[in-house]
């Protein structure tokens, strides 16, 4: 593989993992007791239920596409290295 490549991949990787770790320290929740919002105020409980977290599933598309996007840019970095060896 190409020294370039190589570099490319290793940012590439770096740069996922940084994002990762940043959020993971992000979401932490804070300190005492949990939210208690609308819904499940009449209850009186914690609000820890899927209702009340705004992430839904669409993010889990937003990373596959992200992922096949990078995978094309490299796909059409390695083929253009190869038409430059021809």
């Amino acid at each position: 593989m190409n020294l370039r490549i190589r570099q490319y991949i290793g940012a590439y990787i770096l740069t996922i993992s940084s994002f990762f770790l940043s959020t993971a320290g992000i979401a932490q929740p804070p300190s005492g007791s949990p939210p208690v919002s609308p819904p499940c105020a009449a209850a009186g409980s914690p609000c820890w239920d899927t209702e009340c977290i705004p992430i839904d599933g669409g993010i889990v598309f937003l990373i596959i596409a992200g992922a096949l996007l990078g995978v094309k840019i490299i796909y059409n970095m390695n083929s253009k290295l190869k038409n430059k060896e021809v």
